[in-house]
Formats: structure tokens, C-alpha cells, sequence
């Protein structure tokens, strides 16, 4: 029986791997948020005391701590007669497919990210039912390594592009907390600051920027999480760049924010210097507030920005193309104006989420009529098949 014909709601478990708030955790809360609670119950597995546990909580999910053990897994999947697992990353994803064949209950798992799998990570993914992929670019490197695409489904991510405050309060705002006059162009770089959000990239491009445009500053935001000694000297190269000429004192490191979508709407520019994005939440956010846009071509950008429509498309590790770029955005001419508007239309037709979440309930729907499949739920524990390196 699926869950439309079935008036109690079916219990879906989400299994998160992160208690930060990034992107994949936004589009999860967005995803619960649009999700018909006639059908379909919320549940979380995750680090419950997390800044990403209270968001949950306060949309009406309720959060359990993750046991950390395959046994207690299982007993609370029962225990709470959950119907479905739904994995939210490629790493749970690894885990919730063997966790699911032995405890009896079917897993999808969302996959957010383009790296290379291995085949011990390839048969992992593969025990899960279905695999959700935010992008074509994300499902075409994974059938690329191996998995079949009878086994994908691409779902765009969904956005809310009414949650967004008016762009002239926001840049009023903004300029006030940086102490900057009024008019001053502020361009901006949102996301985990690591190697491959390319924020390097974006400070080549700012020391051209601010050449041409000595009014102009520069706003760094997200956080560094990872503690390995690349990232913590990628880090600290960023912040020795900001502090030379000609940028000296036209960069700000504003760290990780809960008021992101405030202070996106208040940039003059989003300038997206990723070098590897699997879709990229921030453009979406971007597109949403009315922000112009300016982002490297690489994986799934171009599904959400096509160039010189709804924003400009720059080739990757290219700091100069990606200076020109926002330059031209920056000349008070009409162009801005006309690519942010032409970007929000294209968020309320193709980023809707409650769009999003009709697609994933109907997935569920399938997986769920499927059934078990005959060698589920006998009990014994699997072997953790993401351990260790990938062959």
C-alpha cells in the first residue's frame, strides 16, 4: 500500500552527517518544510545539540542523537516504525543502504556532492533504492564511476524566494555594519571556506577589482570547519592576501552567519569562485534576493545560471574573467538590473520547493510500494563498507 492510500502519515528518517548549517543542510529544512506532514512525518537522526538539531526542532521535526552503533540503529529505526531512511550526503549514504538491508526498511540517499566514489563506495551507494541528485552534473559523474542510471533521479533543490528581505534595506544594512558610505559597491563570496569554494580565486579577482573600482570592498562569508593542516593554511593564506595592497583594509572576513540570506541581498554582486560545485545553494539564494550574479562554469552552475540571461558565467580558475565580469556589473549601467530579474523568475519556476518536495514525495511513493526486498531485515550486521580507503 503506498502512503497516498494510507491515511496515516509513513515515518521517514533523515540521517544527517553534519551539525553545521551549510547548504545541503538548508536544502534539507526547506525539503521538511514543503513536505505534506498528511503523507509524511519528519524524523531526524543526526548530532542532536547542533545549531542544525534546533532548526529542525523549531520547523516541527523531532531529533534523535545518533547512537553511533549499526544494533542501536536498528532498535530505534523499529522502535519509532520508521518506513524509509533518506541519507542527506554521499557519506550517509554509504552507511544508510547497509543499515536499511539489515534492519528491514528501504533507504534513498541524497548525493550533494561530485567526487571520486571507488568501487567499495560505489556498492555501498548501491544498496540504497534510489539516489537523489541535485544536478545532472552530480548524476553524470556518478554514472560516469559506475552506477546505473536507472538507479538516479535528478531533484533541484528548492528554494523559498519570498523568505528574502527588499535589497535597498539589506544593502543599507550591510554598509552600515562594514562602516562604509551608502553607496559603496560591496561584492561578496558566500560559502565553507575550503579549497574548493575557490576563495583564492575571488581575492585574485578582488586585487583587479579594487584597480579599477577604488571604492569597492570585498566580503567574505562562511567559516572554515575542517581542522586538517591544508585547510587551516589555505585559511591563513586568504586572510595574508586581504592584508596587502591593494586590498588592505577592503576585505571582510564576516565568518559563518544565521542572517547569510540578509547579507547576500545586500551585496552589489555575488561572485561565485568555485572551482568544483555540484549545483551551488548560494547561487539559488543569490538568484532569489534579487542579487546579480557572477560564477565560474563548473559542474552544475550552468543548470542554474545561463549566461547573460540570468547572470554571467566566467571559465574556472580564471581571476581575470571573473574581474571583468563583476566590473561590468558595477557600472551602474542596466545590465545588473536585468539579469537579477530575469534570475528571480527563473528561481519561482524551476527552484520552487514545494515543486521539490512533490518530486521526492513521489519517489518515496515508489520506493515505499516496492516493499522490502527479499534478503532485508534478517537481523545481522552489515560490514561498514565506507571504512577505510576506496579501491
Amino acid at each position: 500500500m503506498t502512503a497516498m492510500a494510507d491515511s496515516t502519515p509513513r515515518r521517514i528518517a533523515y540521517w544527517l552527517e553534519y551539525p553545521t548549517i551549510s547548504g545541503g543542510e538548508r536544502s534539507l529544512l526547506a525539503l521538511v518544510g514543503a513536505l505534506d506532514r498528511r503523507r509524511y512525518e519528519p524524523f531526524a537522526l543526526m548530532p542532536a545539540d547542533s545549531p542544525v538539531a534546533a532548526a529542525l526542532r523549531k520547523a516541527g521535526v523531532e531529533v534523535a542523537a545518533d547512537p553511533g552503533d549499526d544494533r542501536q540503529r536498528t532498535d530505534w529505526l523499529r522502535q519509532h516504525t520508521i518506513a524509509l531512511i533518506h541519507a542527506n550526503s554521499l557519506a550517509m549514504g554509504c552507511r544508510s543502504g547497509p543499515l536499511g538491508l539489515a534492519a528491514g526498511v528501504p533507504a534513498v540517499a541524497h548525493v550533494r556532492d561530485i567526487m571520486r566514489i571507488g568501487r567499495r563506495r560505489r556498492e555501498a551507494l548501491l544498496l540504497n533504492r534510489r539516489l537523489l541528485a541535485v544536478s545532472r552534473a552530480v548524476a553524470e559523474a556518478l554514472s560516469a564511476q559506475g552506477v546505473e542510471r536507472a538507479r538516479l533521479q535528478v531533484i533541484y533543490n528548492g528554494i523559498d524566494a519570498s523568505a528574502f528581505p527588499p535589497r535597498a534595506a539589506a544593502a543599507k544594512e550591510l554598509r552600515h555594519e562594514l562602516g562604509l558610505a551608502a553607496d559603496c559597491p560591496v561584492v561578496g563570496n558566500v560559502g565553507q571556506i575550503c579549497l574548493r569554494k575557490g576563495q583564492d580565486l575571488f581575492l585574485r579577482a578582488a586585487g583587479r577589482i579594487a584597480a579599477a573600482a577604488p571604492d569597492a570592498h570585498f566580503a567574505l562569508i562562511g567559516a572554515r570547519f575542517s581542522t586538517k593542516a591544508e585547510s587551516r593554511a589555505f585559511d591563513s593564506a586568504l586572510r595574508e592576501t586581504a592584508s596587502r595592497p591593494p586590498l588592505a583594509g577592503r576585505v571582510h572576513f564576516l565568518g559563518w552567519r544565521a542572517d547569510a540570506s540578509r547579507l547576500i541581498a545586500g551585496l552589489s554582486v555575488l561572485a561565485h569562485s568555485a572551482h568544483q560545485e555540484p549545483l551551488g545553494r548560494v547561487l539559488l539564494e543569490a538568484l532569489a534576493a534579487g542579487t546579480p550574479v557572477v560564477a565560474t562554469a563548473v559542474g552544475g552552475t550552468a543548470e542554474i545560471i545561463e549566461d547573460e540571461v540570468c547572470g554571467l558565467l566566467v571559465p574556472p580558475a580564471d581571476d581575470a574573467a571573473l574581474a571583468d565580469a563583476v566590473l561590468r556589473l558595477l557600472d551602474r549601467g542596466p545590465l545588473a538590473g536585468c539579469l537579477a530579474a530575469a534570475g528571480r523568475d527563473r528561481v519561482w519556476t524551476r527552484f520552487d520547493p514545494a515543486v521539490a518536495a512533490a518530486r521526492v514525495q513521489s519517489l518515496y511513493d515508489e520506493v515505499l510500494a516496492a516493499g522490502r526486498s527479499p534478503d532485508s531485515g534478517n537481523g545481522r550486521r552489515l560490514p561498514d563498507v565506507c571504512a577505510g580507503a576506496d579501491s
